[in-house]
């Protein structure tokens, strides 16, 4: 018998999180694509609005390669982004225009979704063992 040493198998990610991973990744694309070609270009600011989307989608992607790859990590940095993407959609309910106010009341439900699938039991225990 040879004495090479085998990689134990990662956990098989259940299906909580890989929902939690879908959802994030399509609110990141859409969310910035909305901020940067609507408010942004709207208010003037898309030069500012385009790098904070850039870091956004970066520190997103970073979060879902964590989670992806079954990093523990990556799970807290979801969590914290998640709950940061719904404290800051709160503002937005004052607002004037009528599309905007559904499109965070939107997000904001999907963001909750998000962070029930990342604290549900199945995807908890995945990275309790991580």
């Amino acid at each position: 018998m040879s004495s090479m040493s085998v990689a134990q198998p990662r956990a098989q990610r259940p299906q909580s999180l890989v929902a939690a991973v879908v959802l994030t990744l399509v609110v990141t694309i859409v969310g910035n694509i909305i901020a940067f070609f609507w408010l942004d270009a709207e208010e003037g600011r898309s030069v500012v609005g385009g790098a904070i989307g850039a870091f956004s989608i970066g520190i997103h992607l970073l979060s879902l390669w964590g989670l992806w790859n079954l990093r523990r990590w990556g799970w807290i940095l979801a969590l914290v982004l998640t709950v940061l993407e719904i404290v800051s959609s709160i503002p937005f309910f004052g607002d004037d225009r009528s599309w905007f106010v559904a499109f965070a009341a939107i997000a904001v439900v999907v963001e909750v979704v998000i962070l029930a699938l990342l604290l549900v039991p199945t995807t908890r225990a995945v990275f309790r063992k991580a």
